[in-house]
């Protein structure tokens, strides 16, 4: 009888061994499958290193956040409000920053709708010239409102947009340049 009792205790320890072996695998693997595993190579995150993200992107993304139209309706105020309070402008130049982003916003809109009208006419514009004029759009609007803000709003307003890379991830665009139609 031992024997029998060796036998089965020893069979035991091997079927604990196996299933050890097989579930510390699968928690292996399973791990292999997270987050940083399934982002594409050139991906900018900005929470690990907000140094990476451009100063223009972090400005187009904040004023396309942001931007509320002219006339806003009191959920709009809100919101914004929300968005803004977190800056720590004097109220003077929250209320400056408001107004130039009311005017982005319907600025930015007509810009998307005269692109939008050329593509819709099939007239001559190229993917290239489009961004290069939004980038001269976007910088020229990122002036105005840092020129129009008080020396200390300016300063507070770029110190924010410094935080707000960090809630930013860049994705890298495949080349499709070599695809036909």
């Amino acid at each position: 009888m031992p024997a029998a009792k060796e036998v089965m205790s020893q069979m035991t320890r091997n079927r604990i061994v196996v299933l050890l072996t097989i579930l510390l695998s699968c928690s292996y693997l399973l791990g292999q499958t997270n987050e940083h595993n399934l982002v594409p190579n050139g991906t900018i995150d900005g929470s690990v290193h907000p140094e990476l993200v451009p100063d223009d992107m972090a400005w187009h993304l904040f004023m396309r956040a942001t931007a509320e139209s002219i006339t806003p309706t009191k959920e709009e105020v809100r919101r914004q409000h929300s968005k803004l309070r977190a800056i720590g402008l004097s109220p003077s130049d929250e209320a400056i920053l408001v107004k130039k982003l009311g005017e982005f916003h319907h600025n930015v809109k007509m810009y998307d709708e005269g692109l939008a009208d050329s593509v819709r006419r099939n007239l001559p514009t190229t993917a290239a010239s489009w961004a290069t004029s939004r980038r001269q759009f976007y910088a020229a609007k990122r002036a105005e409102i840092e020129s129009s803000l008080s020396t200390e709003g300016a300063k507070t307003l770029r110190a924010h947009i410094q935080r707000f890379k960090a809630s930013i991830k860049l994705y890298p665009v495949p080349d499709m340049s070599g695809m036909s139609h």
